[in-house]
């Protein structure tokens, strides 16, 4: 099941394919599959899982509502995915929209005789229309028992922020030798919900943004030559981690996302913070954590849906 958003003309004319594969070249994660004249264009943020398929046919829809002025482009958004999906994509086709002077045509905008009535772009009605969309969705996978796992929104939110800046970070930070990790969303066990979780190796200064695990090497001892060297591995959960190392953690207010705030661990800190890390216990292994793609969990319940 996916939104399908069909583009639209306000006036007689139709805007030009070669128009459009332009606009799509010059985009951001646009990859574009050219024909003779239809072309699909895929949208895919490699950071945040994010994705859709924008499609041009040079057709008529054949099922297409009466009424309205078709570009020949169309774009679909799947349903069962978590809410970032909306919010990433809905300034996307609005971008589209304004450089285009587009309308769109969705599922909410087909009235009880078939007839279409396209809209300018607007992205906050888009996003109310996909999570209602997607609430349906997720009710008839959960009655169907294809209900994929659930992360809670609030942190389904924040990685998708975090991993959206990710790159911008890497690069900021790559001078002071900084680690900046991905947050990854991970199946631990039976246990549910599902829950985010970061890597932070013995020993290097890093970015320790708020997750629910963090994934832990230690070495208690390197030793002569590596003789008397201690390996563990194993997660700790963060809050537990943040508070023992509290006096060494630094609080970096991101300017690539307003507002938002990610505790450091600096370089002079480093040897500090190691060293209360190598006295704390693991509380889990390594064995039967998995990790979850972006597209593989839903940040609503079947029972929010009702």
């Amino acid at each position: 099941m996916s939104f399908d958003l069909i583009f639209c003309n306000p006036e007689k004319s139709k805007v030009s394919d070669s128009s459009l594969l332009e606009y799509f070249k010059t985009r951001p994660y646009m990859n574009c599959t050219e024909g003779k004249g239809p072309f699909d264009v895929i949208y895919q943020n490699p950071a945040t899982g994010v994705y859709a398929v924008f499609n041009y046919t040079q057709e008529k829809y054949g099922d297409a509502p009466t009424g309205i002025n078709g570009t020949g482009l169309s774009v679909a958004i799947n349903y069962l995915r978590p809410s970032f999906f909306a919010h990433e994509l809905m300034p996307v086709i609005e971008s589209l929209c304004k450089s285009k002077n587009l309308l769109v045509l969705g599922p909410d905008d087909i009235d009880s005789s078939g007839t279409g009535h396209p809209k300018p772009c607007d992205v906050n009605n888009l996003v109310t229309s996909w999570i209602n969309g997607n609430q349906f969705a997720v009710r008839a996978a959960s009655e169907s028992k294809i209900l994929p796992p659930y992360l809670e929104k609030e942190k389904s939110l924040y990685v998708w922020k975090y991993m959206g800046i990710h790159d911008a970070l890497t690069r900021k930070f790559s001078s002071d030798d900084i680690f900046v990790p991905k947050i990854v969303v991970v199946r631990r066990g039976q246990h549910m919900p599902l829950e985010t979780a970061i890597t932070w190796a013995d020993g290097i200064p890093s970015l320790l943004p708020v997750c629910d695990i963090i994934i832990l090497q230690k070495i208690h001892s390197k030793g002569f030559l590596g003789v008397g060297r201690k390996e563990e591995a194993g997660w700790i959960d963060y809050n537990s981690v943040a508070y023992a190392i509290k006096p060494h953690l630094r609080k970096y207010v991101a300017k690539e996302l307003p507002g938002f705030e990610i505790p450091v661990v600096y370089p002079p800190n480093t040897a500090k913070a190691r060293e209360v890390l190598l006295n704390l216990s693991l509380k889990g292994s390594l064995e039967g954590l998995e990790g979850i793609g972006m597209d593989g969990f839903v940040d609503m319940k079947s029972e929010d849906s009702k």
